[in-house]
């Protein structure tokens, strides 16, 4: 599971959008998959605290979580980061950390976390 953020310059509402995209296999930037797991996500105002598990010897060089933040099911907000800056003591298997995001000025009730390779 993913999802690819689009920025666009002008107003577009209104406009029919339409998206072709193939599959292809993981790249040179791609680390092996599942080997962070969430184990638990909270929340307090504006931090979302995410404990991350490593399930496997190494992480990719750039692996990274992504969060959907939600408000009554609809998607108010989105933010990203990789495992090296913000789950610094993710170096082994078995290994835990908490990374805190903080997100500003969105108001949400949910959070949404997809983990890249």
């Amino acid at each position: 599971m993913n999802y690819f953020e689009y920025h666009f310059s002008g107003d577009i509402s209104g406009t029919k959008l339409r998206a072709n995209a193939t599959a292809k296999s993981d790249g040179l930037f791609t680390g092996a998959r599942n080997v962070v797991e969430l184990v638990q996500c909270d929340t307090a105002g504006e931090e979302v605290f995410l404990t991350f598990k490593q399930t496997a010897d190494e992480l990719g060089g750039f692996a990274k979580f992504k969060l959907l933040l939600y408000k009554d099911d609809q998607i108010v907000g989105t933010k990203d980061g990789h495992f090296d800056v913000y789950a610094k003591n993710l170096n082994g298997k078995g290994a835990t950390d908490v990374a805190d995001i903080t997100v500003y000025e969105t108001d949400f009730d949910r959070v949404e976390v997809i983990i890249e390779p």
